[in-house]
């Protein structure tokens, strides 16, 4: 415990200021201790954590984080809690399509999320999983 200002190192409650030789060695070992743990993968540019690796990835995926940003809109601010419970049904069709005739089937958004389209239930319908494949991000 420190006297000086009622710091308390062992239990992380340390003051900014306090310059008391606990206090100083605490800050230097939680320091050394967050750049021990960072060094593994923070300076290795190969490691799929490092900044350089992330912004690489970014650069050659843009269209994936298109349309995971795209997904992530629709889910926040598109629809209304009718709107969901409909958008549900079609999901729930699509199951019930799969284990009734064997062949997958997905739910599709007419006008794809990536083009501006919404996840509302005027947007979906229910198809194979093949011909979503084929689909893709087509307006089709």
């Amino acid at each position: 415990m420190c006297n000086e200002h009622g710091c308390a190192p062992s239990t992380g409650y340390v003051k900014k200021k306090c310059r008391c030789e606990a206090c100083v060695s605490w800050k230097q070992s939680k320091d050394a201790a967050r750049e021990r743990t960072k060094e593994p993968w923070y300076n290795n540019p190969s490691s799929r954590l490092s900044p350089e690796y992330r912004k690489a990835y970014y650069q050659n995926n843009k269209e994936k984080y298109r349309e995971a940003n795209a997904k992530r809109r629709a889910l926040i601010y598109g629809t209304s809690a009718e709107d969901r419970a409909k958008c549900q049904s079609f999901y729930e069709e699509a199951q019930r399509l799969t284990a009734e005739t064997g062949v997958p089937h997905e739910v599709d958004h007419i006008i794809p999320l990536s083009r501006g389209g919404t996840h509302s239930p005027d947007n979906l319908q229910v198809i194979t999983a093949e011909q979503n494949r084929k689909k893709s991000n087509k307006l089709d």
